[in-house]
């Protein structure tokens, strides 16, 4: 069946789920312009945060998805992507990830659907 258009808000904090999905505002229709929407995604400690992308596309190279490795903004850079370019898996090196859209005034496409899901780190750092 279809997905109802309500599934993607313009951000969420997703913890204590071990798995889910990330969903661009308004998915599988298009996203919204002006949006600068943030998602976080917090395991328990010891674990890590991995994405596995279904489904990707935004307007090259006016929109974009920024993934962060940790909590907030100010944390390392996973990447950068637009257009269909993202890796197929990417993780976290801590219990946290941080993912931004921001979009610009004009054109949008059906933006994503990303699985999330916690794993466990080899070297976790003691609480």
């Amino acid at each position: 069946g279809s997905i109802p258009g309500c599934v993607g808000a313009c951000g969420a904090y997703f913890t204590g789920q071990s798995s889910g999905y990330i969903y661009s505002p308004n998915y599988p229709s298009r996203y919204g312009n002006n949006l600068n929407c943030g998602w976080t995604v917090e395991a328990s400690l010891g674990e890590g945060v991995r994405l596995v992308v279904e489904d990707f596309l935004l307007e090259e190279p006016y929109d974009k998805l920024t993934i962060y490795d940790g909590g907030s903004a100010d944390e390392r850079t996973l990447g950068e992507y637009s257009g269909s370019n993202i890796p197929n898996h990417l993780q976290s090196s801590s219990n946290m990830i941080f993912l931004v859209l921001t979009t610009d005034v004009s054109v949008t496409y059906d933006g994503f659907k990303i699985r999330y899901e916690t794993f466990g780190l080899q070297n976790a750092p003691c609480p």
